[in-house]
């Protein structure tokens, strides 16, 4: 464990000490801010070294991305940056405060979005 209390983890997100077990979000050590949007793509990367494991494949490496942030403030407001570049409010709204990105977890899941 970290000072903090964090996981280590290694740059293929195992926690240091073990080959076979991974972490993911906010209880890792990784030096990035703690977002949703993060942990999804750590489980990404440690479903596909779960799999590499199993099958004696090389394992791939996490990056920190740039900080992309959509903050909804309303159903017709919000605030956001994209690689530390600052948007357009009435861009954050058309993109996130009519539906909060639904439509993202519905295909994710392989789903139809009720109407």
């Amino acid at each position: 464990m970290a000072d903090d209390g964090a996981l280590k983890v290694n740059d293929h997100l195992q926690v240091h000490g073990f080959s076979n077990v991974f972490a993911v979000g906010d209880c890792t050590n990784l030096q990035e801010p703690k977002l949703a949007y993060h942990a999804g793509l750590h489980a990404s990367v440690a479903v596909t070294n779960i799999i590499n494991s199993l099958s004696g494949k090389q394992l791939t490496s996490y990056h920190t991305g740039n900080v992309t942030m959509l903050l909804a403030m309303g159903r017709d407001d919000g605030v956001g940056q994209f690689n530390g570049f600052r948007l357009p409010r009435w861009l954050v709204a058309l993109g996130k405060s009519r539906d909060l990105l639904l439509w993202k977890s519905w295909r994710e899941m392989q789903q139809k979005q009720p109407c």
